[in-house]
């Protein structure tokens, strides 16, 4: 079971306390009390529960919501305070005594919260999921550079090595990070394979060196065709 965060205890106890000195004020400030008022009174402890509830929401929602469901749930659950809330007092209060706005004002608040919360949240998912996939693109080319910098600063190259390694990592650092390729894996597998190569003790022989470089160099054309056939439009 998941530990409470501190940030959801807090909001829980400040909600609590902020409900019942709501509570305790309305029984100590009004005499004698019409159904208007009791029923001004539900609605402003269901207005600050709604608000303590959608507070408490932004903890407990998986990750990938991101900062956008929490910055638009901030928003929302203000201007529901702001319609809501005067409203309840109001009745609460006894300053009304028709229930001819109360309760429909306070259904469309109620409406307009959940509605936009709703839309902020798969909003925010959906943003998520194009920064993840976006993260996903580019994370191959990254480590990719990576190892054949590693291979190209610390192994022990003959010129024509160094020369096509140059030649390669140039390549990769031209490729569109915005598209993915299904070259990308396998060019990462072959630049670990050459990393080990270049590392090992008895070493391997020039020849398969050569050969796994042309192989890289060739699939990082056909890498940067590939990306080239995906960004062209379906007329």
């Amino acid at each position: 079971m998941e530990k409470v965060s501190p940030r959801l205890k807090v909001v829980l106890v400040i909600g609590a306390v902020w409900i019942l000195v709501s509570l305790a004020i309305f029984l100590i400030l009004t005499g004698e009390r019409t159904n208007v008022q009791w029923l001004g009174l539900v609605f402003l402890l269901l207005s600050e529960t709604a608000v303590v509830v959608g507070l408490a929401v932004q903890d407990l929602a998986p990750p990938g919501t991101g900062p956008l469901f929490r910055m638009g749930s901030y928003v929302v659950l203000g201007l529901y305070l702001l319609l809501a809330l005067p409203m309840a007092v109001v009745h609460a209060a006894g300053l009304a005594v028709s229930l001819n706005w109360l309760v429909p004002w306070e259904l469309v608040a109620f409406a307009l919260l959940v509605s936009l919360e709703i839309v902020f949240y798969v909003s925010s998912r959906g943003v998520s999921a194009v920064d993840a996939a976006t993260a996903a693109k580019i994370a191959a080319p990254i480590e990719l550079l990576g190892r054949l910098d590693s291979v190209l600063k610390l192994a022990k190259l003959s010129p024509g090595q160094t020369e096509k390694l140059k030649k390669l990592c140039e390549e990769v650092r031209f490729f569109d990070r915005k598209a993915s390729a299904s070259s990308d894996g396998v060019l990462v597998r072959k630049a670990a394979q050459l990393e080990r190569m270049f590392s090992s003790a008895g070493g391997d022989s020039a020849a398969d060196a050569e050969t796994l470089l042309d192989e890289m160099l060739s699939l990082a054309q056909v890498r940067r065709r590939e990306a080239g056939d995906s960004q062209r439009g379906g007329f």
